[in-house]
């Protein structure tokens, strides 16, 4: 039962999906923001292509775990996808997700304009691999 993880920011969506067993979250890529259509063309394409029979979508609550503003954005987003889609959506937090992508790229030294490129499927990355662990302990 493959899953396919979003961390969804203002310019690009980051996307990563599982391995067949469910035990591994791998990097697929990005995608770009546009118009809703044109996203949710793409995410209907990757749906099909890997199979996927469930999507987790990071929210980003703030460090006390309220709604932030861009957490009520994406849960809009996520309102949305949720009209179009036939596939079940689970909302994961995904706090400090990004920041810690950022200081593994920067422990690795990766180049500030590499980094840009790779931090958002690195956080969609990190969201499914908590998401995939938390199934695991339970």
């Amino acid at each position: 039962m493959t899953k396919m993880a979003f961390d969804i920011g203002e310019k690009k969506i980051g996307v990563a999906i599982s391995d067949e067993s469910n035990k591994v979250a791998l990097s697929l890529g990005v995608i770009w923001r546009k118009t809703f259509k044109e996203e949710l063309k793409e995410i209907k394409r990757l749906l099909l292509k890997y199979k996927v029979k469930e999507i987790v979508v990071g929210i980003p609550y703030n460090l006390k775990g309220e709604t932030s503003i861009q957490a009520e954005k994406v849960k809009k987003y996520v309102d949305e996808l949720r009209k179009e889609l036939f596939v079940p959506i689970r909302e994961w937090d995904e706090r400090l997700t990004t920041r810690i992508a950022n200081r593994t790229l920067s422990y690795f030294k990766t180049p500030c304009k590499r980094r840009k490129e790779i931090v958002d499927k690195l956080a969609a990355t990190l969201i499914l691999q908590s998401y995939l662990d938390s199934l695991r302990d339970q």
